[in-house]
């Protein structure tokens, strides 16, 4: 399950409303509704799920207990790169360089400003929903590798010179989350 579903699951069952989890949890209104709709999602090691879990626990009496509903947003919300960030960084600057990504498009596929995407690759900035970003990321470097110089560079960027249309999106994922250099 995503970790909206997870949190939206658990406001299900305790009766509360978004709108009382973010008074209970000292979260604001628009930031529990992002994380309701899947538009973001916390950090798995982020005291927010330790807010969040401890706002969920205490109408519930306490069943489950904070611990429990912490440890379930903790999966849920560690449903993404698995690797340290600025691992995942240097893996992106990488691949955008090695395919030739043109940030302007790359910024229209996510629906965000082209500056925005210049700062996540400065590393000023990182994504709201870094799965969702990489899934996007993958994606499109996989239809710049259509070209066969570009598929050929990305093959030996990412060690698999069996780098095959079919297999781009998915092999661009994974390498993104690998601590190979």
């Amino acid at each position: 399950m995503t970790f909206a579903e997870t949190l939206n699951g658990f406001l299900a069952r305790t009766g509360r409303t978004g709108k009382q989890l973010s008074a209970a949890a000292g979260l604001g209104e628009s930031t529990v509704s992002r994380y309701r709709t899947g538009q973001r999602v916390p950090g798995r090691d982020s005291a927010v799920l330790q807010q969040l879990a401890e706002a969920l626990a205490a109408p519930a009496g306490g069943e489950p207990s904070a611990a429990v509903l912490l440890a379930a947003l903790r999966d849920a919300a560690g449903k993404g790169p698995s690797v340290p960030y600025p691992v995942y960084l240097r893996n992106l600057r990488r691949l955008v360089k090695t395919t030739g990504l043109c940030r302007a498009e790359l910024a229209r596929q996510l629906h965000y400003d082209a500056s925005y995407i210049s700062r996540i690759l400065s590393g000023q900035r990182r994504p709201a929903n870094l799965w969702h970003f990489t899934d996007v990321v993958a994606a499109y470097a996989a239809r710049r590798c259509e070209e066969a110089t570009v598929r050929r560079a990305a093959a030996a960027l990412i060690g698999r010179p069996d780098l095959t249309p079919q297999t781009m999106q998915n092999l661009f994922l994974l390498w993104l989350n690998t601590n190979r250099t």
